[in-house]
């Protein structure tokens, strides 16, 4: 290789390895600087000019999505006489930025994602030993930057972050929220972390990555990551191996889910959200004043709300039209499942894009390394998705395009 081509693939490697930092930065929800739609256009900026110098184009997909997305703004200006045309367009940017960020990251992203995630929870296992420990000074340690500075103020309470932890006080404060705004975000991230390193190890378990990713996964005692880590993976895992190891594995997931599922934050937190099934019914008609600004409607209360407005709009939904839909007078009712807010926001045509995606990624990744388990991989986004609110999070955008880099022969893997 001639100086300057390594040199050239050098940088670019760099580029990829910033552009994926900032990328899961954008998706960590734990900082004013990583939610604010200012960083979001400033780091867009060099991104689009890096797309440009690497001459690469805009496929088919993106122009399409592209002429759907628009089509959809006439189609809601139509039917309610107004569009929220900020928010629309703001949208419409963070998905030009997961798609202008996964285009050139290229397949190196599996990689450099795990990597990232891999230190990130190596920083958050000791930090969250200290952080149990000594509460208090751990709180004002990891805030002492957003705590002092103004522009970075946020819930300074209750919350603090330093970017590489976040010590959420709000019903987390025995949990590890890792890199992200709490810990069920954390989860999301390490299952997903879990999910790639198993594909393309072939199932080698006893791989650093592997062990980090599940210690700081225990840590965050996240009802759907365990659900994810002690259920559906082990299945995952089971049809990928030979009768005797699936015997073997099956008994072993078995014993493990029954102790796992006497957890109080397993069993009672499951029982818990079936009783909000109808208690979405009583904050609607009720005409007490909160004290709280907001209510969480809690995952099942906020799956019957959303699907009984989807039931009224079914093929586009209310998009950012948010007023549209059902909410009570006296207190904002907050939607906390993913999967049923995109129904609502984007009708069966988001649902469907959703699916689409997930499963030729899925499929083409499997394919890729001549594996099994497509659906219990899309099963398992689903409960990420039925348990957090990622419509608009970068990261999980840009998954939505993950699989136009996925190649068909695995000797491209290293690239």
């Amino acid at each position: 290789m001639k100086l300057k081509d390594y040199e050239n693939c050098s940088k670019i490697k760099k580029e990829n390895f910033f552009i994926t930092l900032l990328l899961i930065f954008k998706s960590s929800q734990a900082s004013i600087l990583a939610f604010s739609p200012i960083t979001t256009i400033i780091f867009l900026i060099p991104l689009l000019i890096i797309f440009y110098n690497r001459k690469l184009k805009v496929e088919r997909l993106f122009i399409n999505f592209s002429i759907v997305y628009f089509f959809t703004l006439i189609v809601y200006f139509i039917s309610f006489g107004w569009i929220d045309i900020f928010l629309s367009i703001y949208i419409y940017i963070k998905f030009i930025y997961a798609y202008v960020s996964i285009k050139l990251i290229g397949f190196s992203f599996f990689k450099i994602f795990q990597k990232i995630v891999y230190y990130g929870a190596l920083i958050s296992i000791p930090l969250f030993v200290f952080q149990l420990l000594f509460y208090d000074f751990m709180f004002d340690i990891i805030g002492i930057v957003q705590h002092n500075l103004n522009f970075l103020s946020y819930k300074n309470e209750v919350f603090a972050n330093n970017l590489f932890f976040t010590i959420n006080g709000y019903g987390s404060s025995l949990r590890n929220s890792g890199f992200m705004w709490e810990p069920k975000g954390f989860a999301n991230i390490l299952i997903l972390a879990i999910i790639f390193n198993l594909i393309q190890t072939k199932f080698k378990l006893l791989n650093k990555k592997i062990i980090v990713y599940s210690i700081a996964l225990l840590t965050t005692f996240s009802t759907a990551g365990y659900i994810i880590f002690f259920t559906l993976l082990p299945l995952f895992f089971t049809i990928n191996r030979t009768l005797g190891t699936k015997i073997f594995s099956i008994i072993i997931s078995l014993i493990t889910i029954f102790y796992i599922s006497k957890l109080d934050f397993m069993y009672e937190k499951i029982q818990y959200e079936s009783t909000l099934f109808n208690h979405h019914e009583k904050l609607l008609n009720s005409t007490k004043t909160y004290e709280t600004e907001s209510i969480s409607l809690g995952r099942i209360g906020s799956l019957v709300v959303d699907y009984n407005d989807f039931t009224k709009r079914p093929f586009f939904g209310y998009g950012f039209q948010r007023s549209e839909r059902t909410q009570s007078k006296y207190v904002k009712l907050t939607r906390v499942n993913g999967f049923s807010d995109i129904l609502a926001t984007y009708g069966l045509i988001g649902i469907i894009f959703l699916l689409y995606s997930y499963n030729l990624l899925f499929k083409k990744l499997l394919n890729l390394y001549n594996l099994k388990g497509k659906n219990i991989l899309l099963l398992s986004i689903l409960v990420i998705y039925f348990a957090s609110a990622l419509t608009s999070h970068l990261l999980w955008m840009s998954l939505l395009f993950l699989h136009l880099l996925v190649p068909k022969d695995i000797k491209y893997e290293r690239l």
